[in-house]
């Protein structure tokens, strides 16, 4: 059995990121928040071969060769996007099921552009979500 992985959108569907920091997104007990204004040292276009974990945890996420999402400037409200192709990129945080017990809350902001009827943003070996 291969290792739980966290991911965003394997194969299945376009996943934007968008960032917005309401004061009501409570600090304690997070586990992973990527923020794609925190993606830094990239132009509109450019591939991201790291997303830094904003939580505090630790738990950043890697793409590397060409199943990385593209990092794209100014796409929703003027804020960037980690663009995913809906084909092949993924991006992993590692081995997350220490972190993450079978009940928790997961919110994510995205706009799908596709007609896939089915997506997983977390995949690890029991549980896709």
């Amino acid at each position: 059995m291969s290792p739980p992985r966290a991911l965003a959108d394997l194969n299945r569907q376009n996943f934007i990121y968008r960032h917005k920091e309401p004061s009501i997104i409570p600090s304690a007990g997070l586990v992973v928040w990527l923020k794609a204004n925190e993606i830094g040292g990239l132009a509109d276009g450019d591939p991201i071969t790291t997303w830094a974990d904003s939580s505090g945890s630790g738990h950043n996420f890697t793409a590397s060769g060409t199943v990385r999402p593209l990092y794209k400037t100014n796409i929703i409200n003027g804020q960037p996007v980690a663009r995913f192709d809906g084909t092949d990129d993924e991006m992993s945080g590692g081995d997350l099921s220490a972190s993450i017990p079978s009940a928790a809350t997961l919110f994510v902001v995205w706009r799908l552009n596709g007609t896939q009827s089915s997506y997983d943003l977390y995949e690890d070996a029991s549980r896709d979500i």
